[in-house]
Parts: C-alpha cells; sequence; structure tokens
C-alpha cells in the first residue's frame, strides 16, 4: 500500500512516501501492525508543524480492499488530537483526484458555521424572534459585504479559479437594497448605520483584493452558499415573523432561475472542479474560517447594540 502524507504551509513542504506491504495470514492488512511506526512518523513531523508551521494533508488511496483500513486507521489519526489543535481535523483526499475545494471547506469549517448560526441575533432569528430594526441593520451591513465582495470578483474575473465561480444570478447587492428600501424606507442608507464588525469586514475584502484575490473563494463559499442553503430557511422565517405579503422584504433569499438549489449544486460542483494546490487550499480553507468568526462578531454585536431610532 502506498500512502502520500504531504506537508504544505507558507512555501515550506515535505513529500514522504511510504511504501509498506505487511502482511496477515490471511493475506489482509493488519492496521495494527502499521500504527506504531505510522504514529513515530507523526511525530516526527508534528515537531516540523511546531516549528515551521506545517499544515498535514493526508491523501488516502481509493480501493474497495483498503476502505476498512484506510476507516480504521484514519480514525485513529483524528484522535490525535495535537494534530487538530487549532486546526480542523486532517484532511483526507483521495490520491485519483485533485483536491476536493469543496470537500474540505465543508469539513473544516463546520464547527465554525454552527457556531455561527447560534451567535448573537441568530439564535434568536431562527426561532422566528426578529425586531424588524435589527434585521435592517444586518442587511445594512450585509449591503457593504456584498459590495465590497462582488466589485472585488468583477476586478479579478479573468483569474481562472475565481471565473468559475462567477455565477450572475448570485449577485445579492441590488436584492439587499430594495428590501432595505421596503423594510425601512429610502434613506436607510444614512439612517442605519454600519456595525464596527461589519466595517472591518469590509476592509478585510478589500485588502484580500488587493493582496491576495485568489482567497475571495473562501468569501464566496461562506456568503453565497450560505445563502443558497440555509438562507432559504430564512426566507420563511423572516417572511412570517415580519408579516410579509408575496416577496417583498425577502428579495434577498430570491434567486433567478435556475433557482436556488441548482445554483448551490453548480457552485458546488465548480468549487470542487478548482485545480488548487495544497498550499492555496490550506489559506482558502483559513480565510473561510476567519470569515465564520467575522460572521460571529458580527451577529453578537448587533445582539449587544440597540437598534437605531
Amino acid at each position: 500500500m502506498k500512502e502520500l502524507c504531504k506537508f504544505e504551509r507558507w512555501g515550506f513542504s515535505i513529500c514522504i512516501a511510504v511504501v509498506t506491504r505487511i502482511g496477515h495470514p490471511k493475506g489482509s492488512l493488519n492496521p495494527d501492525l502499521l500504527w506504531t511506526p505510522a504514529q513515530a512518523l507523526m511525530e516526527a513531523i508534528g515537531a516540523l508543524e511546531a516549528d515551521k508551521g506545517v499544515r498535514l494533508v493526508i491523501f488516502w488511496p481509493v480501493c474497495p480492499v483498503l476502505l476498512g483500513f484506510s476507516a480504521h486507521f484514519s480514525e485513529r489519526v483524528w484522535q490525535m488530537g495535537r494534530y487538530t489543535l487549532g486546526h480542523a481535523k486532517p484532511a483526507f483526499v483521495n490520491m485519483t483526484n485533485a483536491i476536493n475545494l469543496a470537500g474540505l471547506l465543508r469539513a473544516e469549517t463546520k464547527s465554525l458555521h454552527a457556531a455561527a448560526e447560534r451567535a448573537g441575533i441568530m439564535s434568536a432569528f431562527l426561532r422566528g424572534q426578529i425586531d424588524r430594526k435589527i434585521y435592517c441593520r444586518l442587511l445594512r451591513n450585509f449591503v457593504e459585504i456584498y459590495a465590497a465582495l462582488e466589485a472585488a470578483l468583477e476586478l479579478h474575473a479573468a483569474q481562472p479559479a475565481l471565473k468559475a465561480l462567477r455565477f450572475p444570478a448570485l449577485k445579492r447587492c441590488v436584492a439587499l437594497r430594495g428590501d432595505l428600501q421596503f423594510l425601512h424606507g429610502k434613506n436607510w442608507a444614512a439612517e442605519i448605520s454600519l456595525a464596527n464588525s461589519g466595517a472591518h469586514y469590509v476592509e478585510r475584502i478589500d485588502w484580500i483584493s488587493t493582496h491576495d484575490p485568489e482567497l475571495l473563494i473562501a468569501h464566496t463559499y461562506v456568503r453565497y452558499l450560505g445563502d443558497l442553503s440555509g438562507g432559504q430557511m430564512l426566507r420563511n422565517i423572516v417572511g412570517s415573523a415580519l408579516q410579509l405579503q408575496g416577496e417583498a422584504g425577502i428579495g434577498f433569499y430570491i434567486f433567478d432561475a435556475p433557482g436556488a438549489s441548482a445554483l448551490a449544486a453548480s457552485y458546488r460542483q465548480r468549487l470542487q472542479d478548482i485545480e488548487v494546490n495544497a498550499g492555496l487550499a490550506a489559506r482558502v480553507v483559513e480565510e473561510a474560517q476567519s470569515a465564520f468568526r467575522r460572521h460571529v462578531d458580527l451577529f453578537e454585536e448587533l445582539a449587544a447594540t440597540p437598534p437605531f431610532t
């Protein structure tokens, strides 16, 4: 069996090929025999991780005979908490494919995504307890975040990775402005202030656009895929809580044809098809994790701040 363990972060990389064929009386692989030397190898690389900021990515081969072995072995790796501290669990990526960025992002942001859904105003929102003024302030911050994100995506549309994720139907700025005008009035921009955390979020996107535009991938994942999935549940909650009729005031959650489900599937497929190396994948994951933390900050700030008068 061949395992490729690639450790890459911030330009520092090590590739180690481990070729092992351990016999069992019945010809099957015995994971217990491989575990001790493998653990020693990871302990040695763990020292490099601490010293050089190396990040662990393990590529598993796909073979029906090895599936049980891989599951057994990977579970043990996941139980080695030292390798997951400060990071998400190691990503297991098929050797026969490029890095599955969609799957990697989903796995490594899962806990932060869940935390964001429970943070600040969102906990009450999901229970249908929505104050109109606080909701308008949330949309006010989203307008600026999307304006920065969509301007940056247009600016860098020629980059292959970003071009693949360019969906005109996903743009949200026009819908958000329409919702704010309906829910608050035509002077919403002057009368509703931007939260500090919202302003910092915008500054981050602007910085990325100037210095590291490939990280915009992370923000398309966090925002657009959230709108296409969980946002569809919020559409019904907001409409009911604010006693809205039809689509007025909930345009943010409404997508033109082919619709939210089809757009989500297309986005995930394109994201999965993007060719990225381990270094870029790690940076995109880290940025996505940071984006979820920024959402937590925004939701908590809005919960702690009295609504505008």
